[in-house]
Order: structure tokens, then sequence, then C-alpha cells
């Protein structure tokens, strides 16, 4: 298995400079592209990763959870989001991302049952890059040359009965190549590898608020402009699910992963002149993770899920082990303008407690469009914060083993509402 395992552990160091494994290096290194772990969400980065439950309408949300599609396009008509994504990995080893969603509400075409659908698309690739190890004597030892990518297409459902239900499900190719060179052997190793893989995706989303208002037949909002709501959310993902990768000789896993998650949404909606403006909202939202993989100096077994995170123990008491990881990530978002997030990988590798802080901001045009139409009331800006948010997101993950930290920077755009 000597070019499988070689891939394997370059990518691996790309993937432990990013620090995103919730295992220890030993249990990371066991499978085959370990580049298909590493987030490519700039916003989710900023919350260290946690996006199983958290509702989004960015693309990449399907790479946490596919069920993220169907559910954000209940509120849209038609919307498109693009997102091109660019990270600084320090060690020059270049990452891109890009991502697609298609989301479209069937409530009138089903004749009043509250289904709505989106279909999405997203792309990570790692390299190509040139990794060289040099003598002393600056005599070129080890080279090798890498390139892998996958591309992921994405379904989504959701129904909205009070308690809001969606489902997802995500095909990925994946493709690795590599040419390894070694002064030591007589010739180069050249391997190329493809899989194919699917993820599946449950969330729930219950809106407290509206639900109390439906069964009490009453109105929570303050005044007649200010109006709170609270979300509680419940995702579970299972990601890389299929077959081995195979490199010339031996067949590596997958990496096979299991994520569960809940998230809680807090917000002040102010509304005048039929602009509504959320005021503020705030965020709270905790992952537990799992590599469903073992291996051993006898070959390797996929587990099944929930092997090792416990509900209770894991999201609820916050604990975390050498197999799970915990994810916890906050949001605050102001005036649909300003965001700022934060947020916490944690896990346990023996008697040590290792540590990773996600940070991050994020400028969205909506906000913007909406307070200038509040202030000066123009058909133009009702029409373009009505159909279109421009947002930039910008976000860093630091470990203290670390300088500087890791960054990630995008540009998306969400058009809505919209028939095209």
């Amino acid at each position: 298995m000597f070019s499988s395992s070689y891939g394997s552990a370059l990518t691996l160091c790309l993937v432990l400079v990013l620090s995103v494994f919730p295992l220890s290096a030993q249990q990371a290194g066991i499978t085959a592209v370990p580049f298909m772990r590493v987030p490519p969400s700039p916003s989710a980065n900023a919350l260290a990763g946690a996006g199983t439950a958290l509702p989004t309408d960015e693309p990449f949300g399907a790479y946490f959870n596919p069920a993220h599609v169907g559910l954000a396009a209940q509120k849209n008509v038609l919307s498109i989001y693009g997102l091109p994504t660019e990270a600084d990995l320090n060690l020059r080893i270049p990452i891109c991302s890009y991502a697609l969603q298609i989301g479209y509400n069937l409530q009138e075409e089903m004749e009043g049952f509250p289904l709505s659908a989106g279909i999405g698309y997203h792309r990570q690739s790692v390299g190509p890059t040139r990794l060289t190890r040099t003598s002393p004597d600056g005599r070129v030892l080890d080279e090798v040359s890498l390139d892998e990518s996958y591309d992921a297409f994405t379904l989504g459902l959701a129904a909205d009965f009070g308690l809001q239900i969606a489902l997802g499900m995500s095909l990925k190719f994946i493709r690795s190549d590599f040419l390894d060179f070694n002064a030591n052997r007589p010739r180069n190793l050249e391997a190329t590898a493809t899989a194919l893989a699917h993820d599946f995706g449950l969330l729930l989303r219950l809106p407290l608020v509206a639900s109390v208002e439906d069964c009490f037949d009453t109105d929570l909002s303050i005044g007649d402009s200010l109006r709170p709501s609270f979300d509680v959310a419940l995702g579970y993902a299972a990601q890389n699910f299929g077959g081995e990768v195979n490199y010339i000789v031996d067949d590596d896993p997958l990496p096979r992963t299991s994520r569960l998650g809940y998230a809680l949404s807090a917000a002040l909606d102010f509304s005048r002149n039929n602009i509504p403006l959320r005021l503020v909202q705030a965020d709270w939202t905790v992952d537990a993770e799992e590599l469903l993989v073992s291996r051993d100096s006898l070959g390797f077994e996929y587990l099944s899920p929930f092997s090792s995170i416990n509900p209770i123990d894991n999201l609820l008491l916050g604990q975390r082990s050498a197999d799970v990881g915990l994810r916890v990530g906050m949001r605050l978002e102001i005036a649909e303008l300003l965001q700022l997030n934060s947020g916490e990988l944690r896990r346990q590798e023996g008697s040590t407690e290792f540590t990773l802080d996600g940070c991050g901001w994020a400028l969205r045009s909506k906000g913007l469009l909406k307070i200038a139409d509040l202030l000066f009331t123009s058909d133009t800006l009702s029409f373009l914060h009505r159909h279109f948010d421009l947002r930039y997101y910008s976000a860093e993950y630091q470990d203290v083993r670390l300088i500087p930290p890791q960054s990630y920077r995008s540009l998306l755009l969400v058009v809505s509402d919209v028939l095209l």
C-alpha cells in the first residue's frame, strides 16, 4: 500500500495544518483522501466547523448536512447561490472550493402541501502542488506531486408542518492523482484513484414562538413593529459512505464520518412600511463528530453510526474523547449587515485536552439596502434588498501550534424570489 499511504500522508499534512480533525492524528491517517474532511465553508469554519444543525442558505451547507439544501428553499421561490472560496494554508498548498444551489418552493404546485426542493453542487480541490525533501547538500531526495478533488451533487427536500423536516442526499465523485519521485528508486511511482461516495442528512427545526402563537391563538409581538423569534434545530449527517479507494495494489477506506448536532437561534425583527429588518440574531450550535473507520495491521473495517457518539454525554454534557470531537460555535448578526462568529473544536488526546479556536466576520449588502430603504423609501432599493444579497466572509483558525493562523476568504451572492 506504498502509494496510498504516501499520498494520504501528504494530504494529511494539509489537514493537520488546518487542525480540523476532531480525532487524533493517528486515527486521521488511517483513511485515504483525508482532504475531504477539510470544511470548505468560511462562515462555518469561523464556528470551528460546527454546521450540522444550524440552518443556512449558503451552498456549502450541503457539505455539513445535505438537508440544508431543501430547508433553504422554503423561504425562496427560486434562489441561486455562488461561492468561490480560497484559503491561505501557509504551506503553499492551494485549496479551492466552489458551490451553487437552486431552491424552489412547491407549495402552490402541490395544492397547498408545504413542500420545497433544492439541488446543489459543490467542488473542492487540493493542488496541484509539489513538495520536496532535500539533503543537507541540497540534493533532492523525495518529491511528491499531488492533485486531488471531488465533485458533489446534492438533492434536498423539506416540508413545513409547524415542525420543519428536511432530508438530503449528496453524491460525490472523487479523484486523486499523485507522482512520487525518490532518488533511491529506479523509477517513479505514479497513481490515479477514483471513488464514489454519498452523504445522507436529516434536519429538524421547530420555531417555538410561532408554535406557541398557533397553539394558544395569541400574538407575541412587541408593539406594532417588533417581533421575537426562537428556533430549536437538530441535525444528523452521515458523510463519505461508499466503498474503497484503490491505489495500484491495495484498497484504502474513505473517511466515513458521522455528525450529530443541535442549534438554538434567537432573534428580534423590526418592520415598518412593509420593510422587515432583523435587528439582531444570536445563534449557538454544537456538533459531535466521529470517524467511522477502524484499522490495524490486518486491515480496516467500517463502523456503524453512533459507534462512539452519545447524544447525552457529548451534546448535552459537553464531554469529548479521542473518538468523538466536539465543535461549539456562536454567531451574532446585527441588522442583517454585520456578522460576528467564534467557535472552538475540543478533543481529548490521552490526558491532554486539545482546543482549536475559530473566529470570523461577514458583511452583507441586504441590511445596508434595507436601512437605506427605511430612510429614503426607494423602489430601486426595495427591489435590490428583496432579491439580492452580496456577502463577504473572512474566517481564521487559530492553533497555539500554528503561527500565523490559517485564513479563509469568500464571496457569496444570493438571488431570491426571482423567477428565471
